[in-house]
């Protein structure tokens, strides 16, 4: 239990060094310095981040899965 937030921000680093375009929904996210730094490093990647409303309105459209 717990930690999967930030198994996600890694598969997402691991994904963009293999040269797949990930975006991330983070919708809790949490103040504790590990994921602030995996935070850190996904948008030093350029990685997008976006909000829970937005894959919500996105639905269907096949974009995100």
């Amino acid at each position: 239990p717990g930690n999967n937030g930030g198994d996600g921000l890694v598969a997402a680093r691991h994904l963009k060094h293999f040269g797949y375009k990930p975006t991330i929904c983070y919708p809790k996210p949490t103040d504790k310095p590990l994921y602030n730094g995996l935070v850190t490093q996904c948008r030093s990647l350029q990685i997008e981040f976006i909000s829970a409303d937005d894959l919500l309105k996105d639905e269907g459209n096949g974009n995100y899965l």
